[in-house]
């Protein structure tokens, strides 16, 4: 009895909320609802043709693309070529209510942040980000409103990034200082003519699940390229990343490490490089993984090396399955 009531009241509060969406099918009808502060649903595709959607301060926006397509549409890059910013203060939802992420959110061609630039906070539901570049993050650029500022805040949870492409951060650029958490979704097909294909870390960030894979870069961490703080527990899959022809899933630079924070799930999968391969490189695994071997989890995408815990630290370190047949280039 108490679950059906649970039942009846959870389809309640979703029929309210559907009730209290916005539905828009233009620009003007869109700007109008993001002004005020609402949750709105996309009825048709919009290609912007005033300048980027702004979220200001103090507004809370939960934008469902209900399967259409929000597109700037633009030739070449410009400083405010974002699709969406969100700026200090401000709030912003991404979800699709398609349930196949078929919303699109595209054409964003900025010096930051194609797809979104975040100053604010930002949580990304669902939907695909594709077809958008900038020098940093062509899909999602997640920093300060300027340097010193309050730092912005991002989640990842669902959706898809896909065929986005900047300098640094192909897919996600989040800067220092900043929190990004992924719980889940896709960083895919994604390139960086500098590094981090998928993903430039150069903040705090916490990933537990989620996929990272198909990105390219031309320096450094096709998947992801780690020049800060970074923990990890639960399933994420981060695997078949590259840097020009060679695997390279996640680069760990000079002095960073991976922290781990609670126990990895079945399906993980991460593939590490390492700035050098005689350091430690993961902390904590054997804390909140007893007995599992970190090669279930960890695999070296240098060939020759494999993972092992060097006990009194709990550290993971790469080390040579037989150095004599290992040839650096």
């Amino acid at each position: 009895m108490k679950t059906k009531k649970l039942f009846l009241l959870v389809t309640l509060l979703a029929m309210v909320q559907g009730a209290w969406a916005t539905d828009v099918a233009n620009e003007t009808d869109l700007r109008s609802a993001m002004t005020n502060g609402t949750t709105i649903k996309l009825t048709g595709d919009i290609t912007l043709a005033n300048g980027h959607l702004g979220i200001g301060d103090g507004i809370t926006v939960t934008l469902d693309l209900n399967g259409h397509t929000l597109s700037r549409n633009l030739d070449s890059p410009n400083d405010l070529g974002s699709v969406i910013r969100v700026e200090k203060g401000g709030t912003l939802t991404v979800k699709d209510s398609s349930g196949n992420n078929s919303g699109k959110i595209t054409g964003g061609k900025a010096t930051n942040g194609g797809g979104i630039t975040n100053h604010g906070t930002l949580t990304f539901e669902g939907g695909t980000i594709t077809g958008c570049s900038a020098t940093n993050g062509g899909g999602i650029f997640n920093a300060p409103a300027a340097q010193g500022d309050t730092p912005a805040t991002m989640t990842m949870t669902g959706g898809v990034i896909d065929g986005c492409n900047g300098k640094d951060g192909g897919g996600i650029h989040s800067y220092k200082g900043c929190q990004l958490t992924i719980t889940g979704g896709t960083i895919k097909n994604c390139s960086s003519s500098g590094s981090g294909g998928g993903l430039m870390n150069c903040g705090n960030t916490t990933i537990s699940g989620g996929t990272i894979t198909g990105n390219r870069a031309e320096i450094h961490g096709g998947g992801i390229y780690c020049d800060n703080y970074m923990n990890m527990s639960g399933n994420p899959v981060i695997t078949n990343n590259k840097v020009k022809s060679h695997k390279e899933n996640l680069y760990i630079d000079e002095w960073e490490q991976v922290s781990v924070k609670g126990a990895f799930t079945e399906g993980a999968s991460i593939g590490i490089t390492p700035y050098e391969m005689t350091r430690q490189l993961v902390y904590g695994f054997d804390i909140y993984n007893p007995g599992l071997d970190p090669n279930a989890v960890f695999s070296s995408d240098i060939p020759g090396y494999s993972s092992y815990v060097f006990d009194t630290t709990r550290w993971v370190l790469m080390t040579p399955q037989d150095p004599q047949t290992y040839i650096t280039d």
